[in-house]
């Protein structure tokens, strides 16, 4: 009897919702959201938010842009065209910064922006996965600035906002999980955005080659797999 042939599935990439109303908010991450909501009327030129891969930085980081009208780039954009670049941008977000620090060049770069920023009265949003105090910066100047500047930290989800966010995630790829498959999973995965993805992922992948729903069997060799 012939093995049943599974189909091969594309590495297509899906489009996530980054609006607003599509940041889900708990305790975990209430502090970073609140500060974003209250721009421009920020105590500081200046904001970080931190926190760990997929915590939500980028959506953050995106919703701000759309609001503010701000030029959003990666890091490593902001050092391939060079600060000068942004030098009549007003509102600017920079994304992943601590891929920056430990380069001379690099940290020079931000060292401008920063002091550019702040002495033209701009608004300056950075995400950094590490905490800027932990950071080895090779510019004093730039360690000192920088850990002056308030940031807001994202921790872990806990139990509620983990199952949401493994239904918001199959949502973009509009995929449905159900309750059962949901109460499955979230006390069996681990605590953080990043593994809620990589399930995600997985899931669908899985469930495509195999031509089936996201059921408990899926889920379930899913997990085993991990």
């Amino acid at each position: 009897m012939s093995k049943a042939i599974q189909q091969i599935p594309l590495n297509l990439k899906h489009i996530e919702s980054q609006g607003r109303e599509d940041f889900l908010v708990s305790d975990c991450n209430a502090q970073a959201a609140q500060a974003i909501d209250q721009w421009p009327r920020w105590a500081n030129f200046s904001i970080i938010i931190q926190g760990a891969e997929a915590c939500g930085k980028s959506h953050l980081l995106s919703i701000w842009a759309e609001r503010s009208g701000a030029k959003l780039v990666s890091a490593e954009a902001f050092i391939a065209q060079g600060w000068t670049a942004y030098s009549e941008v007003k509102v600017l977000a920079i994304d992943g910064i601590d891929a920056l620090i430990g380069e001379r060049e690099a940290e020079q770069q931000l060292f401008h922006i920063y002091n550019h920023m702040k002495e033209t009265g701009g608004h300056l949003l950075l995400a950094s996965e590490t905490v800027t105090k932990e950071l080895d910066f090779v510019l004093p100047d730039l360690g000192s600035r920088l850990r002056s500047v308030p940031l807001y930290h994202i921790d872990q989800p806990d139990d509620a906002l983990l199952a949401a966010i493994l239904v918001k995630m199959f949502s973009d790829r509009n995929l449905r999980i159900g309750a059962d498959v949901l109460n499955y999973v979230t006390p069996r995965i681990e605590r953080s955005f990043g593994a809620a993805r990589a399930f995600v992922d997985a899931a669908d992948h899985r469930a495509l080659a195999t031509k089936r729903g996201i059921t408990i069997p899926i889920a379930r060799e899913v997990l085993l797999s991990e």
